[in-house]
């Protein structure tokens, strides 16, 4: 079993400012690496919840951890909008591609 409680402080904004300042990055050039308008990014940061596809490219757009811990803190974010209290919540990995919340 393990928990997906990190980098939820600063929820998916600060996880993805985390990933620039890790690579000595500008918004700009993660925004042209990954194929978005700055525009986008600029959004994102301010705190408006990802599309789809703009949190599959956030995520592919860093290394592997960078990556989930993204994906993770988005995925706080969002329990939090629910109105649900994360620390009730544990992941179980049930086989490699599922897991039971």
């Amino acid at each position: 079993m393990f928990f997906f409680f990190f980098g939820h402080d600063n929820g998916a904004a600060g996880a993805f400012k985390e990933a620039v300042k890790a690579e000595n990055a500008t918004y700009e050039t993660i925004a042209a690496r990954i194929g978005v308008s700055h525009g986008a990014i600029k959004k994102f940061v301010a705190g408006r919840p990802p599309s789809g596809d703009l949190l599959k490219k956030l995520i592919s757009g860093f290394p592997p951890d960078r990556g989930l811990k993204i994906l993770i803190a988005h995925l706080n974010d969002e329990i939090d909008r629910a109105g649900m209290d994360t620390d009730e919540l544990h992941v179980i990995k049930k086989s490699p591609n599922t897991y039971v919340i």
